[in-house]
């Protein structure tokens, strides 16, 4: 047995595929931050982000076309109106689910409101601040989703689908293998420990749900942006360990970090587990009103050459 090709789909084995595209986006990023740094003066944290976000979406299109031998839109990337209104459905889900988790703080003590952004920062400039944290968080939000959930997912899947494995089964396996991808890469972020590991690897599980039900990562995308923005630039909390400098309400917590998170932000509290328990019962309402069945999409896990499938929306 040849370890690298799959001679059957005549390209590298999925596991190959896989490391090749975080290979190639850490390698882009890398190269896109010493290239900038020359001649931009921004903070290293955000110009690193932001081009290993460049580096991840640059990498995932390459990967398709010379490793993937498909177009990059079967990773149920999808621009029209439909999947527009999924994105922005996603978004205020999160919110939802995240103003619901300042409500109970708020409710029981556990946060008092300081003060506002725009006297954290002149005011004359807090706007635009705002606005750029806003489109910051879309571009995480959609490179971290379509990796950790598009590309991961589907390579996953389709090298699990083997004969004693069923096709659900090698979906499942491939949700789990990416959440905890997904996981790991945020368990070096700062304040991280094991219960946000482990929680990060449960929200990764949260936004893979309605991109293996629909295939598309319209909801995924939406909710991931939605659930960052609100959480650090609306209501003061850290993202993953980053403090909400440029959030509208600035905050002070005193409660329990085992029930809110702490210094690393609701994920690593009880009550993040909470908005993900919200956020997945909004989802299954959404899907019972579209008349959308709660089972895997048909074609998942399930590679064709010739295959221009891409997801109904």
């Amino acid at each position: 047995m040849n370890i690298f090709i799959n001679p059957d789909e005549n390209r590298f084995r999925a596991g190959w595929r896989i490391a090749a595209q975080l290979f190639l986006m850490y390698l882009i990023g890398l190269l896109l931050v010493l290239f900038t740094n020359s001649f931009i003066p921004i903070k290293i944290d955000l110009l690193g982000t932001i081009c290993i976000a460049f580096g991840a979406i640059a990498s995932t299109v390459l990967a398709a076309k010379g490793l993937d031998n498909r177009p990059w839109q079967q990773f149920g990337v999808i621009f029209n109106k439909e999947n527009v209104r999924e994105w922005a459905y996603g978004f205020v889900l999160a919110g939802i689910a995240m103003g619901i988790i300042f409500a109970v703080e708020y409710a029981v003590g556990w946060l008092t409101v300081t003060r506002f952004g725009w006297q954290q920062i002149n005011a004359s400039h807090y706007v635009l601040t705002f606005g750029g944290y806003f489109l910051f968080m879309v571009l995480v939000g959609f490179w971290e989703e379509l990796v950790f959930r598009g590309y991961q997912i589907i390579n996953a899947s389709e090298g699990l689908n083997l004969p004693d494995i069923r096709r659900k089964q090698a979906v499942l396996l491939a949700v789990l293998i990416s959440s905890v991808a997904f996981g790991i890469a945020h368990a070096f972020n700062p304040n991280a420990g094991w219960i946000s590991t482990l929680n990060i690897i449960l929200a990764g599980a949260m936004l893979a749900f309605p991109f293996i039900v629909t295939g598309r990562l319209s909801l995924s995308i939406g909710l991931h942006i939605g659930w960052n923005f609100f959480q650090g630039g609306v209501f003061g909390f850290p993202v993953s360990g980053m403090p909400g400098r440029a959030s509208l309400l600035q905050i002070n917590q005193q409660g329990p970090d085992w029930l809110t998170g702490g210094t690393f932000g609701p994920e690593a509290g009880m009550l993040g587990l909470l908005g993900m328990g919200i956020i997945i019962g909004m989802l299954i309402g959404y899907f019972k009103k579209i008349r959308q069945k709660l089972t895997i999409y048909h074609s998942l896990g399930i590679y064709s050459a010739n295959s221009n499938d891409t997801p109904d929306k």
